[in-house]
C-alpha cells in the first residue's frame, strides 16, 4: 500500500502530495543512457478532480530514498511556483509527467531532455544548496517558456532564469515560516541567501543602476544570455511575478528579442502598476514613460527612451509605488 504525504500548501490552490509506495521497487531503464533504477517516489497535483501524477523520482540504490523523498517535495513546490505565480503548468512532448533520474554515474551536474530530468553523482558529497540549485534548474528547462540561440554557456537561458525564481521564491516563504528547510531540499535560510546574493542580485542590481545593455542584450554570447537573465529577474523584483508572466505570454517566440517585445506589451497594456523600490533611485523600464504618473517620486529620462530613473525623497527598502497613465 502506498503511503500518500499530502503537503500543506499555504501559497497557492494546488493540491500537492508526495506519494511512497510501501515497497519502492519499481524497475525502469532510462531512454538516453540505459541506466537501470531500483526505486521510484512519485509526486502528484490536484487541481480539479483526481490527482495527477506529475513526477516519477528515480534512485538506482535503496539508500539514496531520502534524497529522492526530498526531491519530489522539492519538485512539487517549484511546480506550484511555476502554475501560481508564472500562470504556467508544463506539458512537454504531450505528457504532464516528468521522469527525474538521480545517477551514481556521470560527471556532477544536470540534465533536461524532453520530459526527463537528469541528476548526476548522486551521493552524499552533495551539499543541499548544490541539489537545489541543480534541480531548480533543470526543472527551469522544463517548466519556464524557453528562450535560446544562445551559443554560450547554454543554448536555452530558461533553466538559469528558473533556477533564480524558485531559490528565490523559496527564500521568502523559509523566511517567512510558510515553508520549512524540508521544502528546500534541507536548505538553510542562509544557505539560499548566499547563493542568492552571488549569482542573482548583481545581476538584478546592474539592471537598477545602468538599466538595460542592448548591445549585450542581442549578443549571442555568454554576455546576451545574463543580460536576458538579469532582465527576466528584474521585472520580477521590480514589477512582481504577475508581470513577468505576461511578458512571457505575449513573447509569442523563443528569441530575446520576443521577449523584450512582450515585455514592452505588458508594460503597455496597463493602466496602473506597481513598482518596487529596490533603491531610493533605480532605473525604471518604462516604454513610453512620459504618459506615466507618479505622486510618490519623479521620473527622469535615464540611459533610453525605455528607461527612465526614478528616484524618491525618502525611502524604505522595498516601498511599493503606483504609477498611473496620464
Amino acid at each position: 500500500m502506498a503511503v500518500n504525504q499530502p503537503l500543506r500548501n499555504p501559497l497557492g490552490e494546488t493540491q500537492l502530495r508526495v506519494v511512497e509506495p510501501s515497497n519502492p521497487v519499481d524497475s525502469a531503464t532510462d531512454p538516453v543512457y540505459g541506466y537501470s533504477f531500483s526505486y521510484a517516489i512519485y509526486g502528484e497535483t490536484r487541481q480539479k478532480g483526481d490527482w495527477e501524477r506529475r513526477f516519477v523520482v528515480r534512485a538506482q540504490k535503496r539508500e539514496r530514498l531520502p534524497l529522492i523523498r526530498l526531491a519530489s517535495t522539492f519538485l512539487l513546490r517549484c511546480c506550484d511556483y511555476a502554475i501560481d505565480r508564472l500562470n504556467r503548468d508544463f506539458v512537454i512532448a504531450g505528457s504532464r509527467e516528468l521522469n527525474v533520474y538521480f545517477c551514481t554515474e556521470g560527471r556532477p551536474g544536470g540534465e533536461h531532455f524532453r520530459n526527463n530530468i537528469y541528476l548526476f553523482r548522486a551521493d552524499d558529497s552533495v551539499a543541499p544548496i548544490d541539489w537545489a540549485r541543480e534541480i531548480a534548474h533543470e526543472f527551469g528547462h522544463a517548466s519556464v517558456p524557453p528562450i535560446n540561440s544562445f551559443l554560450e554557456p547554454e543554448a536555452w537561458a530558461n533553466g538559469d532564469v528558473g533556477e533564480r525564481l524558485f531559490l528565490e521564491w523559496l527564500l521568502e516563504d523559509l523566511k517567512t515560516g510558510r515553508l520549512s528547510p524540508d521544502d528546500a531540499m534541507r536548505c538553510a535560510p542562509g544557505d539560499l541567501e548566499r547563493y542568492l546574493d552571488r549569482h542573482k542580485k548583481p545581476l538584478v542590481d546592474r539592471l537598477l543602476a545602468n538599466g538595460l545593455d542592448v548591445r549585450k542584450y542581442r549578443s549571442r554570447s555568454a554576455e546576451g544570455y545574463f543580460e536576458y537573465v538579469a532582465f527576466a529577474c528584474y521585472l520580477e523584483r521590480v514589477y512582481g511575478a504577475a508581470l513577468l508572466a505576461r511578458s512571457m505570454a505575449l513573447a509569442g517566440g523563443v528569441e530575446p528579442e520576443h521577449f523584450l517585445k512582450g515585455a514592452t506589451e505588458a508594460i503597455n497594456e496597463s493602466d496602473d502598476l506597481t513598482v518596487t523600490m529596490r533603491k531610493q533611485s533605480q532605473m525604471l523600464f518604462l516604454p513610453n514613460y512620459a504618459q506615466w504618473r507618479t505622486e510618490q517620486g519623479r521620473l527622469e529620462r535615464g540611459s533610453s527612451s525605455d528607461w527612465p530613473r526614478i528616484a524618491l525623497q525618502s525611502w524604505k527598502p522595498d516601498q511599493n509605488l503606483r504609477l498611473t497613465k496620464a
